[in-house]
C-alpha cells in the first residue's frame, strides 16, 4: 500500500472518530463531546481552506516561497536518492502515482548516488511503458514533468472542491454551535 493510500485510511478513521463523538455528545447531551466534535471540523476546516487558498493563488506569488523548497528538495534528492532505501521508496511512489519526475524534471538526478552508480535515471522519467532502464539520452526527450508542475497545475480542481468542502464544514459548525447552546439551556429531565 501507498504512503497516501495510509493517509487516507488515517484521514477517514479520523473523520469517522470525531463523527461518532459528535453523535454519541448529541445523543448522550454530552456538550463535551459536541465541542470536541466542533474542535475537530474547525482543524479540519482551517487545513482545508489553507490549502485551498494555496492552490488557487495565481503562480508568481506561490514561486517565491516555493522557491527555497526547490532547493532544499532537489539537494535533498541529490544527496538522498539511492542512498537511503524509505527515500527512494517514497520519490518513486510519489512519481508513478502523480506521473511525474522529480521536483523539476529528470535534471534533479543527474548528480545524485543512484544516477552516479547506474547511469540511468528513474523509470518514471521516461515515461510510462519504458525500457526499465532510462538512460539520459530517452530521459531528456520524453520531457515529463516535474512533480512541482503536476501538483501545482492540474490540482485546480481540488482547490475548487476545497471550498466547497469549506462551505459544508461551516455548516457542521454552525449546527454544532447550535447543538451545544441547546444542551446548555436543556433542563436534565432525564437524569
Amino acid at each position: 500500500m501507498t504512503l497516501m493510500g495510509y493517509f487516507l485510511i488515517g484521514l477517514g478513521g479520523f473523520l469517522f472518530f470525531i463523527g461518532v463523538v459528535g453523535c454519541c455528545g448529541i445523543l448522550k447531551r454530552r456538550k463535551w463531546m459536541v465541542l470536541l466534535f466542533f474542535i475537530g471540523v474547525l482543524i479540519i476546516f482551517i487545513l482545508q481552506a489553507s490549502w485551498s487558498v494555496f492552490v488557487l493563488l495565481p503562480r508568481a506569488l506561490k514561486e517565491k516561497p516555493l522557491s527555497t523548497l526547490e532547493k532544499d528538495v532537489i539537494e535533498g534528492i541529490q544527496k538522498n536518492y539511492g542512498q537511503s532505501t524509505e527515500f527512494l521508496f517514497t520519490w518513486d511512489q510519489t512519481m508513478s502515482m502523480l506521473k511525474c519526475c522529480g521536483y523539476k524534471g529528470y535534471e534533479d538526478f543527474t548528480m545524485s548516488k543512484f544516477v552516479m552508480e547506474t547511469s540511468s535515471y528513474p523509470t518514471q522519467c521516461c515515461g510510462e511503458g519504458s525500457n526499465p532502464i532510462c538512460k539520459n539520452k530517452e530521459a531528456k526527450s520524453k520531457m515529463v514533468r516535474g512533480c512541482s508542475h503536476v501538483l501545482m497545475e492540474e490540482n485546480i480542481m481540488s482547490g475548487a472542491l476545497g471550498f466547497l468542502m469549506c462551505f459544508l464544514e461551516i455548516i457542521a459548525l454552525v449546527v454544532s454551535l447550535k447543538v451545544y447552546r441547546c444542551l446548555e439551556n436543556l433542563p436534565d429531565v432525564l437524569e
